[in-house]
Order: structure tokens, then sequence, then C-alpha cells
């Protein structure tokens, strides 16, 4: 094979990498087939430690003067205007997706902890404002989780990133849980059944629907429509009053039907889903 032509299956196995089509293993062995020497290594740390080494002093005062004023926000933060609370907060979290996103690059597990810092992050600190500024009502609190699901379901379809987009639909499934238990406080096991069994049905469809398109998000809304086949009896045990006995029964039935049903379509649920 000539250099040139070489070289344009190089770059476009760099692209692959870039854009995550393929595993970073693959990628390595598509490399050390089209290369004389191996790849370098990409790991973050492995960069970080070039970049120390071979850093100047403008980007060492650069990083004490980022330090410096990450202190000064942390220690002079309850002093600030709420709205200033609000903006630094944001761009924290926003810098943290942003950090994530470039590290996954590189690193995988770093990428994924700087983006689950900063969903955790902008949990808590929404929480602790509401207090901070006696804005204790339950419906606030509601609104900021209902806000901090939708942001991690956005992110995580953006970022590619399937457990956060997961923990979004979570919180959206923990929101509607608790509403139905304060607007039917009396409801029924049945009448529990049909609240939520239509909405596994669907999520389990659009999984079907997406499996091609978009494997990952197939994959997440298989898992929502699990979790919403057994929402009835789970929320039952957490909002209610009701028999432990009779759920667990009901539980097991369900688990059971669940298993009949994934042997027996185990050939067409596999190939979506993983």
């Amino acid at each position: 094979m000539d250099q040139e032509k070489r070289k344009i299956i190089v770059k476009e196995i760099e692209h692959w990498r870039s854009s995550r089509l393929l595993p970073e293993q693959y990628c390595d062995f598509l490399l050390n087939l089209y290369t004389e020497q191996k790849p370098a290594n990409r790991s973050f740390s492995s960069f970080a430690a070039t970049a120390v080494k071979q850093g100047n002093w403008i980007y060492w005062l650069f990083g004490f003067a980022i330090i410096s004023l990450f202190y000064i926000v942390v220690l002079h933060f309850n002093a600030f205007h709420p709205g200033l609370q609000i903006l630094t907060s944001t761009i924290f979290v926003a810098l943290c997706y942003g950090a994530g996103a470039i590290a996954r690059r590189k690193s995988q597990v770093f990428g994924l902890l700087a983006i689950g810092a900063g969903s955790i992050f902008m949990l808590f600190i929404g929480i602790y404002l509401l207090r901070l500024h006696a804005i204790d009502g339950n419906h606030w609190i509601v609104l900021h989780i209902a806000l901090c699901s939708i942001v991690w379901i956005v992110a995580g379809y953006l970022l590619r990133f399937g457990m956060l987009h997961f923990c979004g639909w979570c919180g959206l499934v923990l929101l509607y849980a608790g509403f139905l238990s304060q607007t039917l406080p009396n409801a029924s096991g049945l009448e529990l059944q049909l609240y939520w069994l239509p909405a596994s049905v669907a999520f389990l469809w659009l999984s079907w629907l997406l499996r091609r398109r978009n494997k990952t998000v197939g994959a997440v809304f298989f898992l929502v429509g699990a979790l919403l086949w057994f929402m009835p009896e789970v929320g039952q045990m957490i909002f209610y009053d009701a028999t432990v006995a009779l759920l667990q029964w009901a539980l097991f039935a369900k688990m059971g039907l669940a298993a009949v049903a994934l042997f027996i379509l185990r050939k067409k649920w596999i190939e979506w889903v993983l």
C-alpha cells in the first residue's frame, strides 16, 4: 500500500476515534495495522503529565489565578446577589459538562467523572440556594428536580452519555410517582397499573423504533420501559400503605412474565439493546 493511501486510512481511523464511532481499542488495533509504530498513549494522565513538564510560567500563573478565583467564589458565595449565585453555578456546571465532553476524547473515565460531578452539583446547589433564601415550598423543589432531569436528558443525548440520559428519565418518573400519590391518595392497585403500564409499553415501542437510528437512546428507552413496568408496585411500597406480601407476589408475577417475554424475544431485543 502506498504512503498516500495509508495516510488517508489513518486519518479516517482518527476521525472514527474522535467521533466515537468505534471503541478506542478497535481504533488502536487498526492503527497498529496501518502504521509502523504504535499510536501514542491518549490517556488523560499522560497528557496532563506532559503538559506540566513542558508548561511555562504563564500557564502556571494562569492555573494559580483560576484556583485562587475558585476559592474566592466558594468563600464569598453566600454574600453574592441571588442572580450572581445562579449565574456562577450555571457557569460551573457548563464548565464541567464542557470539560467532560472534551476530556472523553482522551480519557473516558475522567470525562464521565466531570459530567457526573456537574450533574450532582446542579442538583444540590439548587436545593441549597432554595433553602438559603428561605424558598422551601415543595413545588419549588419539584420544579428544580424537573429542570435538572430535563437538563440531564438533553445533555445525556447530546454527549452520548446513556447513564445521564437514563437518570434524567428516572427523575421524571419519581416526580410522576409523587404526583400520583398526591392526586390519587386512595388509588387501587389496578388503577395504578393503568397509569403506569401504557407508558411502559410506549417507551418499549419507541426503543424498538429507534434501535437503528440511535442505539444508545433505544437502549435507554428500553431500560425506562422496564422500570415503568415495575413502578406500580414500587410506587405502592414508597407512597402508599399497601400490603407488602401482596406486592411481593405481584412483583414476582411481573418478573416471571418479563423473563418469559425476554426469553422468547431474546434474538430481537438483544440485537437492538446490546
